[in-house]
């Protein structure tokens, strides 16, 4: 895999067995209120819709703008095609776009009107909310790549072994 933000494996399952040891190599995502906020103990943890999975680490602090691995559950010929890719959930993404939407919105006009009364603080109040938020977004996503890092080789070690392991008992 060349890159950490898109990867495809090949399985030779059916999706449903393909789902079935997802979900047995994961806690399943649950809203209890645990000290991680997920219950279980496994280091990764996994959503299931329908053909898509959402697989997280298990962390103990808040990070809702860090990215999960989402992967595409499809039948092939070859059995199961798996498309992996990093991404940010829907939610944080509104969040930030609401963010920057209200602080042009609301912080531009105020800080052209204060220059041009040549009141300076409502301008640098402008300039704070957008650094800030960008400043959030890259102090999130910096937390989040070595979880990237762990999921993608936690596909590729589930995926890999399983699939040597399957073709080991065909050769026999």
């Amino acid at each position: 895999m060349a890159s950490h933000s898109a990867s495809e494996y090949v399985m030779p399952l059916s999706p449903e067995q393909v789902i079935a040891l997802i979900r047995s190599a994961t806690d399943e995502q649950k809203r209890a209120m645990t000290l991680s906020g997920f219950a279980g103990s496994k280091p990764t943890l996994a959503s299931f819709d329908g053909s898509t999975v959402r697989l997280q680490r298990r962390r103990y602090y808040r990070n809702p703008f860090a990215r999960s691995l989402y992967l595409t559950i499809q039948r092939s010929v070859a059995g199961t095609i798996i498309r992996a890719e990093c991404k940010m959930s829907a939610g944080p993404k509104a969040a930030i776009a609401a963010w920057f939407i209200i602080a042009v919105i609301i912080g531009l006009p105020q800080a052209i009107i204060g220059l041009r009364q040549g009141l300076a603080p409502p301008a640098l109040v402008f300039v704070c909310l957008v650094v800030g938020g960008i400043l959030t977004l890259l102090l999130s996503w910096t937390l989040s790549v070595p979880e990237q890092r762990k999921l993608v080789n936690f596909c590729d070690e589930l995926f890999d072994s399983n699939r040597a392991h399957l073709e080991a008992h065909d050769s026999d």
